[in-house]
């Protein structure tokens, strides 16, 4: 229990503070409906989901994003993802959560992105459904998808990862450079094109990106290693 009641704190914690649903209602009353109904205990869930299901046809919660979640907690997916889908038609608040629990539900990201075009978030969710499947059209939504928010620096790094993987590494590096200049968080844009930039045999250019690193993430060892090991390198190299 302690476990689902952190999970829940940090969803709502995403939904918070999600840049790409800003223009969106972050928070709704099925949040504070789920705690209320007094899911405490796992003897609690059925009389939980049966007090939102009540309210919502009352039209006193805009909880079915909760009544969802409850439902996914009792095992039952289907039920769970027939609610959802029905909020989703309603609104795109509970987009954050759907890409949670359904990363890779390629019929669940498209629907999200057909209905709300506007927010990039779904965007993102599509390509990364789809990027274990088809790295080229993933490729396609994310390149479409950042032009909308390319302020971005994680999605980014995403995109540079996924330039790779389809054999474009100047590409790759080059995206990976737009993440380390936007300080991406916890996207590693500068570590990733230093270890690319290695690997290319450009060296100079991989001791300013571990380097930039460094600046970003101070004492970080890996980088720390790698930028000792070049510039000793090179050093041999001038004597």
């Amino acid at each position: 229990m302690r476990l689902l009641n952190f999970v829940l704190a940090l969803l709502v914690v995403a939904l918070l503070v999600w840049p790409s649903l800003h223009g969106a209602v972050l928070l709704n009353g099925g949040y504070i409906d789920l705690l209320q109904a007094g899911l405490v205990t796992a003897s609690a869930a059925p009389a939980a989901l049966g007090s939102l299901e009540k309210a919502v046809a009352a039209g006193q919660s805009s909880g079915l994003w909760g009544l969802g979640l409850l439902a996914r907690w009792q095992g039952d997916e289907a039920r769970s993802r027939k609610i959802w889908e029905r909020e989703l038609a309603l609104t795109p608040r509970s987009i954050p959560l759907l890409r949670i629990f359904h990363p890779q539900d390629e019929a669940l990201a498209q629907q999200s992105r057909l209905r709300y075009p506007q927010y990039s978030l779904t965007g993102f969710w599509l390509g990364e459904a789809l990027a274990d499947k088809d790295v080229a059209a993933a490729l396609a939504v994310y390149e479409e998808t950042i032009a909308q928010d390319p302020a971005d620096g994680v999605r980014w790094v995403e995109l540079g990862i996924l330039y790779l993987r389809h054999g474009e590494s100047d590409k790759a590096l080059a995206a990976y450079d737009r993440g380390c200049r936007l300080r991406d968080i916890g996207g590693n844009g500068c570590w990733r094109a230093g270890l690319l930039s290695e690997e290319l045999g450009q060296n100079a250019e991989a001791i300013h990106y571990y380097q930039l690193t460094l600046r970003q993430i101070p004492n970080y060892a890996p980088a720390l290693e790698r930028l000792v090991g070049l510039e000793e390198e090179a050093k041999r190299d001038t004597d």
